[in-house]
């Protein structure tokens, strides 16, 4: 499944964010808790933020697309593991970033056009999606 979260906004300015959650190459990083396995969309806080933070964010206005993160393969894996995780119910681990990011882009380019009126892009990311960027 592919999970993306948008935050409507300008329509000539997009912030693409690469949500964090640390990173697992093996079973035992996995199994570890060294990255999430689980997307959870963010809250309305920070670059997020809508209400109440007139001057603390200078992307309120911004379209806001994040790309969820729970494959804990830093938005570029592409492979099915031969390990289940703790949280899975013994489901394999399934690192699929890059279709996810390829999903939420091609999402983006299916809104009208959007990415030829863009005035101001933005990438950004945190922990694991800082290295997605």
């Amino acid at each position: 499944a592919f999970k993306f979260q948008v935050w409507p906004g300008a329509s000539d300015k997009l912030l693409f964010y690469f949500q964090g959650g640390g990173a697992c190459w093996d079973e035992e990083s996995t199994k570890l808790g060294l990255c999430t396995t689980y997307s959870s969309p963010s809250s309305n806080a920070g670059v997020f933020c809508r209400d109440n933070c007139a001057g603390s964010n200078p992307f309120i206005d911004y379209t806001i697309v994040q790309v969820l993160y729970c494959s804990g393969d830093a938005h570029v894996g592409q492979v099915v593991r031969d390990y289940t995780a703790h949280d899975k119910n013994g489901e394999n681990v399934s690192q699929q970033g890059a279709a996810n990011v390829q999903a939420t882009l091609d999402w983006v380019k299916s809104q009208d056009g959007f990415f030829e009126k863009l005035s101001s892009l933005v990438l950004m990311g945190c922990s694991a999606g800082s290295l997605g960027v």
